[in-house]
């Protein structure tokens, strides 16, 4: 289906792993068939494109955010797990959040709440959170 769009979340520690493999060059182009190959860090994500460089001889797209294989690109991301800590701390500066933290604090005094949002993962999860409290 040429016109769908096919997304990719790929974990494995790091893909430079794959190029000892012998059907390296199989394994990446087929993941190179979706439109979206998303990491967990950026230097996975590095790996993953110097990989494609270098064993299939493809190219990166000139704004540098995928690879184009023969007119196809696929676009390469990544996307950590956990909390952005230096974006909460500029968020909670922002004007109007204090009064809602304020409310919140009153609202659940002496009780403790936990709060977790996983981009990949909705679900799972929750009794570790609770268990790591």
């Amino acid at each position: 289906m040429p016109s769908s769009s096919v997304p990719l979340s790929y974990r494995r520690t790091r893909l430079t792993d794959h190029l000892r493999y012998p059907g390296r060059r199989e394994i990446l182009d087929g993941m190179l068939g979706a439109n979206l190959i998303c990491f967990q860090t950026y230097s996975y994500q590095r790996h993953f494109i110097s990989s494609c460089i270098r064993v299939c001889g493809y190219e990166i797209t000139p704004n540098q955010k995928g690879i184009d294989v023969e007119g196809h690109v696929a676009a390469v991301n990544y996307s950590p797990v956990g909390i952005d800590s230096a974006r909460v701390s500029r968020d909670i500066l922002r004007p109007g959040i204090q009064p809602k933290l304020d409310a919140l604090h009153a609202l659940y005094e002496g009780k403790k709440i936990i709060v977790g949002r996983d981009k990949l993962d909705v679900v799972k999860g929750v009794v570790q959170k609770v268990i790591s409290q």
